[in-house]
């Protein structure tokens, strides 16, 4: 699908995907933003593929951590852009992040979350947050750290475990449409709960989140 097919802009989109307290927006936009902006990404990807000797699927899933970090981090900053396209600037922003990946991919260094093996640890805290969605790049983390410091006082009122099981469905549930079941089989241990009452938790935690 091209560009000219997705009618919102890429910049509501991302305005969309950063709202934190209605994860069902955050998906219909997420899918909505890869189809928009997937194909040039692919085409970017099969150039550099072939330039640096990689298998195609490894451009395939330099694509895809691309858009999981433009997910995670919102580090786009329209302000720093002039002129009527943004959606050509967003383009070039996601295709700076597309060639650091491949990068680390032809480099061998991507994090244990991006290889996507089964280390996914229950997050017990912001500070383990923003450890594994830090990027090293120093603008970046700084937003993130921004929007970690305002999370960290909304859920400052929660219950422990309250916490635990939002913190860990924040960071996981964006890229899994259920946590594995390794995972909640972990975060049943840690909070001493059952999955069902894991789920009435994290109910509860989203509203309490919203009114606050």
């Amino acid at each position: 699908m091209s560009n000219g097919e997705i009618n919102i802009s890429g910049i509501v989109l991302l305005e969309q995907m950063a709202n934190l307290e209605d994860k069902d927006r955050v998906r219909e936009a997420f899918g909505l933003f890869c189809a928009k902006f997937g194909i040039c990404l692919l085409k970017y990807a099969e150039v550099w593929c072939e330039k640096w000797g990689l298998p195609i699927s490894d451009g395939e899933r330099g694509v895809d951590i691309t858009f999981e970090r433009a997910l995670r981090h919102h580090s786009f900053d329209p302000s720093m852009y002039e002129g009527d396209d943004m959606d050509r600037r967003i383009e070039i922003w996601l295709k700076r992040i597309l060639h650091n990946v491949l990068y680390d991919i032809k480099a061998n260094r991507l994090s244990n979350l991006e290889i996507k093996d089964k280390s996914l640890e229950v997050i017990q805290n912001t500070e383990a947050l923003y450890d594994m969605w830090r990027t090293g790049n120093e603008d970046e983390d700084e937003h993130l750290m921004d929007a970690i410091r305002l999370l960290d006082a909304k859920i400052k009122g929660m219950s422990e475990n309250m916490r635990i099981i939002y913190l860990t469905y924040m960071a996981y549930e964006t890229q899994h449409q259920y946590l594995p079941r390794y995972l909640t089989a972990k975060l049943q241990a840690v909070t001493g709960l059952p999955q069902s009452t894991i789920k009435v938790y994290k109910q509860r935690a989203k509203k309490y989140i919203q009114n606050h």
